[in-house]
């Protein structure tokens, strides 16, 4: 057995050495319905070939492990969505199987579920425990009956309860829940009551994300006829610090601009993909990234299964230039906490972090948004405010 022990994800950003380990992400795009904020690759009404799907999968895995050896051991394993939690027991731990006949899986990597709330039972649950599921992420929203009517969502709060009591209650030592801000009529009083329901609840993460108007949606229709008003950025800007406030209050340490944790529970995945590390990505519009190269799947799901009985998924892909690299490494690092290492920086990329963005860094500290303390630039309580755009700055150069 390989004991070789997980690197500490958090020691330094981004990873120094992309060769040392890869995360693995497979994306599942069943649902039952398609909320109408959604932009991901999902299918409604197909759950019927799902053992279609999943044989789809599974040739891709071992493909993609071929092409791309030799591997350098898996950490993580994160299965998104759509709805994972659809498919049967049986049929995530075929692809966790397939996953551990071609990949060098760690014995203690993090193996984790995206899961909705309303079909979730006890006994699906202990289910994708045997099956090799650590960590379930449970896509709650909100736990107010108008906010999830409003977000297009089909469970109800009760179901949301009884979820995470049953996954308890199923052995699951590490939950984590998403919540939305930012909805049609919410209040400050409604975001008050998810974030204190969160807490009661005694969740180990808490993924805290803004309502995102994405082109193309029904939401973004929604928006631009009037049908639909959202609260103002001061408003955001209000509910994101209230969430800081009571979650920190609370035990969480607010590691990324979107995610509190309990201390030892960060996502390491997520981790991952802010650090500017290695992944590798199977099933519709899956991404990889891999030695300063990206790529990505077709987003169809006939197309995937034409793609992958035809020997390959992938769509196209690209190999990012030197500053480019650079700038992605900039804009995920500051999202963490402990921000981006100067040392790291330069071991990754070959060249002083001063160098590369000292007129930027030296705005935005002199502006309150960025510090720079221990080896380390990382944002400010306020330049977590305007991560986005400050993030920008590093890509434009």
């Amino acid at each position: 057995m390989n004991t070789t022990r997980i690197p500490d994800l958090l020691a330094d950003v981004p990873l120094p050495d992309t060769d040392a380990h890869i995360g693995i992400y497979i994306h599942i795009p069943f649902c039952q319905k398609h909320c109408p904020y959604c932009d991901f690759a999902v299918v409604t009404g197909m759950l019927h070939t799902a053992d279609t799907y999943v044989d789809a999968l599974c040739a891709e895995i071992r493909h993609g492990a071929a092409h791309h050896a030799p591997n350098p051991p898996v950490t993580t394993i994160f299965l998104g969505g759509g709805t994972p939690s659809l498919l049967r027991a049986r049929q995530i731990g075929r692809i966790l199987d397939t996953v551990r006949e071609v990949f060098d899986v760690l014995p203690n990597a993090e193996i984790t579920l995206e899961a909705n709330p309303g079909p979730l039972r006890l006994h699906h649950l202990a289910g994708f425990r045997a099956a090799g599921i650590t960590r379930i992420s449970l896509g709650m929203q909100t736990f107010n009956a108008g906010g999830l009517a409003s977000l297009g969502r089909l469970h109800t709060p009760q179901d949301g309860y009884d979820a995470i009591a049953a996954a308890r209650a199923a052995g699951f030592d590490n939950l984590s829940l998403d919540l939305i801000f930012g909805w049609e009529g919410q209040t400050i009083a409604d975001w008050q009551a998810d974030l204190e329901a969160a807490t009661a609840l005694g969740m180990d993460h808490l993924s805290v994300y803004s309502l995102t108007v994405e082109e193309g949606t029904p939401l973004s229709r929604a928006v631009a006829s009037g049908a639909t008003v959202l609260p103002d950025d001061d408003t955001g800007a209000d509910l994101f610090l209230l969430a800081n406030e009571q979650l920190t209050a609370a035990g969480f340490v607010h590691y990324e601009v979107s995610n509190y944790a309990q201390p030892g529970h960060r996502s390491r995945h997520n981790c991952l993909y802010w650090q500017n590390g290695d992944y590798l990505g199977f099933g519709v519009g899956a991404h990889s990234h891999r030695h300063d190269r990206r790529w990505w799947n077709v987003r169809d799901y006939h197309a995937y299964l034409q793609r992958i009985a035809a020997g390959g998924a992938e769509e196209d892909g690209e190999n990012l230039p030197p500053a480019t690299a650079m700038g992605e490494t900039m804009m995920v690092g500051l999202r963490l906490l402990e921000g981006v290492s100067e040392a790291a920086f330069r071991q990754r990329h070959g060249v002083a972090l001063a160098e590369a963005y000292g007129g930027i860094l030296a705005e935005y500290i002199a502006r309150g948004w960025v510090s720079h303390s221990g080896g380390r630039v990382a944002l400010t309580a306020t330049g977590r405010l305007l991560a986005d755009g400050i993030a920008g700055r590093f890509l434009e150069g």
